[in-house]
C-alpha cells in the first residue's frame, strides 16, 4: 500500500469512488470534495490530498490540514470495493505520525452525525467533542471528534 499525493491521474477513480458513496455525504459535500481533490488540494484553505494506492490502483483517498494546536483529517473516503481491509485505520495510523511530526496536540475529524463512520472513528480512539445543526446545507448535522496525541 502507498500513499502519495493526490495527481490528477486519480481524478476518474475518486470520482466514481465518490459516486458509488451515495448517501455518505450530502451533495454540497461530494461537490465541494470534487473541487477540492479536482484542484488537489486547497492553498487558501490549507488542504493537502493524498491517494491511497495497491497495485497501481486508487483504493481511497484523504485531505488533512494543519491548525492551532491540531491536525485535522479533513476527508477520507475508501473505495466500496475495500472496505473493511483495514484501509481506514492504516490512514489514522498515517495521519497521526504526520499530526505528532507537526507538533499538534490532538488529531480531529468531522462527520455527518448518525453516520456508521462513527463507530470507526471511536475504535480509533476518538471521541465526541461536539455537534453542529444545520452545519453548511439543511440537514447537514456534524459532528466533531477528537483524540489527544
Amino acid at each position: 500500500m502507498r500513499f502519495v499525493r493526490f495527481g490528477t491521474k486519480h481524478l476518474p477513480s475518486f470520482s466514481a469512488m465518490l459516486d458509488a458513496a451515495k448517501g455518505a455525504f450530502g451533495a454540497g459535500w461530494a461537490a465541494h470534495m470534487r473541487k477540492v481533490f479536482g484542484k488537489r488540494g486547497c492553498s487558501r484553505c490549507g488542504l493537502t490530498t493524498y491517494a491511497v494506492t495497491e497495485g497501481g490502483k486508487l483504493v481511497a483517498v484523504f485531505a488533512t490540514r494543519e491548525e492551532v494546536e491540531a491536525f485535522v483529517l479533513y476527508f477520507i473516503l475508501v473505495g466500496n470495493d475495500n472496505l473493511g481491509a483495514g484501509i481506514g485505520k492504516k490512514i489514522v495510523a498515517r495521519v497521526e505520525k504526520m499530526a505528532r511530526a507537526a507538533g499538534a496536540k490532538f488529531l480531529r475529524v468531522d462527520i455527518y452525525t448518525g453516520k456508521p463512520i462513527q463507530a470507526f472513528y471511536e475504535k480509533q480512539g476518538f471521541k465526541v467533542g461536539g455537534r453542529v445543526s444545520f452545519y453548511e446545507e439543511d440537514g447537514d448535522d456534524q459532528t466533531f471528534l477528537y483524540k489527544r496525541l
